[in-house]
């Protein structure tokens, strides 16, 4: 399940400017002025074409997303691309990339009738009709296979508005916390949000970066590239420790 932004283990918070630290999160986030709210939220990302390591039976995981919500209020919505990877033997792995879709608090939804392989650009733009009801157009640029579907938020749940983000997450499993697969590099361009004030929102110029922080160490962490665009870093030999 992907979900709303974790904090890392207490006494990690790491505040550097506009740089906190996240368990579950690394990516950028922008807010909305006070009394707007966010209506939109596009952008294009890299899935990636490396992703290997771990123990022999062990599964890692990783996500590529954008969505709205899920900092500081309890709903998220989101879409995006995942890759589980399982080592078996020696070589012997098996892997499956795809995209899907979420309202927090429901289940993740595999988006079927949209093939996705490691390595692939994606697109995607959400946009919110009203407090519970959103549409998604979710497209593979470099296949150039598009789709888009009308969802409703779970029963009691509403979107606040309150931010946009642009992610790699590592996902809960079973309510456990994973721990991320090493992917490189993601970029994420064309990284924009709109507002129902008609304000355009940047993910390339964010008011809040995560990096993601588990057990005392920097697994990933974004970098802004300006106008649209950011990258975000696997941290080489399971990342480099807090302190």
């Amino acid at each position: 399940m992907h979900g709303p932004r974790r904090p890392a283990t207490a006494g990690e918070t790491e505040l550097t400017g506009i740089t906190a630290s996240s368990a579950n999160w690394s990516g950028a986030v922008v807010y909305p002025a006070s009394g707007d709210r966010v209506n939109s939220v596009a952008g294009e990302w890299s899935v990636p074409a490396e992703f290997a390591e771990g123990s022999f039976g062990t599964k890692v995981y990783g996500s590529q997303w954008i969505g709205i919500d899920g900092d500081v209020s309890p709903d998220v919505l989101q879409a995006g691309t995942e890759t589980d990877y399982t080592i078996i033997s020696g070589n012997s792995h098996s892997s499956t990339t795809y995209a899907w879709w979420e309202w927090y608090p429901a289940d993740s939804v595999k988006v079927k009738n949209l093939g996705v392989n490691r390595g692939d650009a994606m697109y995607c733009l959400i946009c919110v009709n009203s407090p519970t009801k959103a549409t998604i157009f979710l497209g593979n640029v470099t296949t150039g296979a598009m789709t888009s579907f009308n969802i409703d938020a779970p029963s009691g749940t509403s979107l606040v508005g309150n931010c946009a983000e642009w992610i790699v997450e590592s996902p809960t499993v079973g309510g456990t916390q994973t721990t991320v697969g090493p992917y490189g590099i993601v970029y994420f361009d064309d990284a924009f949000a709109s507002t129902g004030n008609r304000a355009s929102l940047d993910g390339g110029n964010a008011n809040k970066l995560y990096d993601m922080v588990q057990s005392g160490v920097v697994l990933s962490s974004p970098k802004e590239l300006g106008t649209g665009a950011l990258k975000v870093n696997y941290e080489p030999v399971r990342g480099h420790p807090t302190s």
